[in-house]
């Protein structure tokens, strides 16, 4: 059997062809570790091009950076829309000491430890 096409690929095609798949990936949204591994390629890979390549790097960052922005801009939506389940989502993790779901032990009466979920809000949500 032959070579496969990519295969038979000059070494510096082939780099660009993964480098721009690595891209195409981090703009669908993937982490970096799932488009190089998409792409065939293991982050030590990515990281080898991008010591070598600043532009190649800020594509990147942009690509994965447009997708943050993104989210947050449907976070914000949700917000000013007054969603209830997003405010209590995005309050439990942006403000962890006054939102969180505690987890805390209790003793029964048979000295057995039973894990006790307490939902703690200390701030009202209009």
């Amino acid at each position: 059997m032959g070579k496969s096409l990519f295969s038979a690929m000059p070494k510096k095609i082939k780099q660009q062809d993964t480098a721009n798949r690595i891209l195409h990936f981090l703009a669908l949204g993937y982490s970096l570790r799932k488009s190089c591994e998409a792409s065939g390629v293991s982050t030590g890979f990515y990281y080898s091009l991008v010591e070598k390549d600043l532009t190649y790097k800020k594509a990147c960052d942009n690509a994965s950076r447009e997708n943050l922005d993104l989210a947050m801009e449907s976070v914000k939506e949700a917000l000013l829309a007054k969603d209830i389940s997003t405010a209590k989502w995005y309050l439990e993790r942006k403000y962890k000491e006054e939102f969180s779901t505690k987890n805390e032990l209790e003793i029964d009466n048979k000295n057995t430890v039973v894990p006790n979920i307490i939902v703690t809000f200390t701030n009202e949500i209009d």
